[in-house]
């Protein structure tokens, strides 16, 4: 249970990461 529990806190994070990166390249290319 602990295990899958930090995996899918794993993944969140990496979603997360992605979204900012996905928001940065956007700035980047807005301006």
């Amino acid at each position: 249970m602990s295990k899958n529990k930090d995996n899918f806190t794993d993944l969140l994070a990496g979603m997360e990461n992605d979204a900012a990166k996905l928001a940065v390249l956007r700035e980047l290319l807005l301006h």
